[in-house]
Order: C-alpha cells, then sequence, then structure tokens
C-alpha cells in the first residue's frame, strides 16, 4: 500500500480531485467524473485511468479502448497551476474550465475568510 492518503484538494491550485491507490503503490489525483467521464478513445495511450471494484486505479498503458468505453484523467494533466510543455489540443477546453473553478474557489476562499 502507498504512504500516508493525500489531501484531495490539488496543492498547486486548491481543487479537489477523486485520489485513488494504484496498482503501482502510489496515489493518483484524477479528475471528477463530473460533468462527465471522458470517452477513451480521445484521450491518448498511457493516459487513460480506470477504477477496479476495489477502487484501486490502473492504467491501461497502450491498449485500445473498446468502443463506447471511457476512462479518467490525472488532475496533474489539466491542472491550470501545473507547469507543462505544449498542451494538447484535448486538454486545453479542460484547463481552461479548470482555471475558471480555481478563481472561482479562490474567490470563495477570500470571502469566506473575510466574513470570519
Amino acid at each position: 500500500m502507498p504512504g500516508p492518503e493525500p489531501e484531495p484538494a490539488c496543492p498547486d491550485c486548491g481543487l479537489a480531485g477523486d485520489i485513488h491507490p494504484t496498482h503501482y503503490h502510489w496515489w493518483i489525483r484524477l479528475e471528477p467524473e463530473d460533468p462527465e467521464p471522458f470517452a477513451a478513445h480521445t484521450i491518448p495511450p498511457r493516459q487513460r485511468w480506470h477504477i477496479d471494484p476495489g477502487g484501486t486505479a490502473w492504467n491501461s498503458q497502450d491498449d485500445e479502448p473498446r468502443p463506447g468505453q471511457t476512462c479518467r484523467i490525472s488532475h496533474h494533466l489539466v491542472c491550470p497551476r501545473a507547469n507543462r510543455p505544449d498542451l494538447a489540443v484535448w486538454l486545453t477546453a479542460r484547463t481552461a474550465a479548470n482555471e475558471e473553478r480555481s478563481a472561482l474557489l479562490q474567490s470563495q476562499l477570500r470571502v469566506q475568510g473575510d466574513a470570519a
């Protein structure tokens, strides 16, 4: 089993993700399925994550997805604060949406702090 479970909130942007242990003995923060899971055929190989019935995340590596199969992605791929080289087109919209969500979260936290 990996070390202590990390907090759901990303330490870089503050957005919550779904934390799962992996078969590789570490934790992964996955993007929530909201608003919807990703169609696996739209996600590049080695970026497709699945959750087994026990809650453990596994990566399908280079396996070709079945028709209609969905998958999850690592939050790090679309974290608006992560340093990444060029983003693939399929990441751009999600990263922009996360930037808006992160700004809203930070604004809400400031309002809560001001009210205290």
